[in-house]
């Protein structure tokens, strides 16, 4: 791997772990929504994970692995000590990561926390 090439697995981490990240945590999110029992469950949550890291693996496992977890590549590395390129599978991640956390803030959390209540007069005097 190349300075040129470098680019193309960090990318592909980075989307990956989006795209594991943000399924995940709204597969999450929405199976316990109320009302109770119209998310889904457990069942739907694992299968989101599953189906989510099947269609990562098949898409960017030719160009990076499709590691989308830097504890799978930082025990072989270290174990190993070839740490090069190393920042790849752990900044890629990372930014994905922080990223799909971002966006599922914005999408999902305004849908299930509830709506604030205006004070009454009694507790705007206390």
């Amino acid at each position: 791997m190349n300075a040129n090439t470098e680019w193309k697995p960090a990318l592909a981490e980075l989307v990956g772990t989006f795209l594991l990240v943000f399924i995940g945590a709204g597969a999450g999110a929405l199976a316990g929504a109320p009302p109770a029992g119209n998310g889904g469950g457990i069942v739907s949550v694992a299968l989101a994970h599953g189906i989510a890291l099947l269609v990562i693996v098949y898409a960017f496992g030719i160009i990076s692995g499709a590691h989308v977890n830097p504890a799978r590549t930082l025990g072989p590395a270290v174990v190993t000590g070839d740490l090069s390129y190393l920042w790849i599978y752990i900044v890629g991640p990372a930014v994905g990561a922080v990223a799909a956390a971002l966006l599922y803030h914005q999408v999902f959390l305004p849908m299930l926390a509830p709506a604030p209540q205006p004070l009454t007069r009694k507790q705007r005097r206390s």
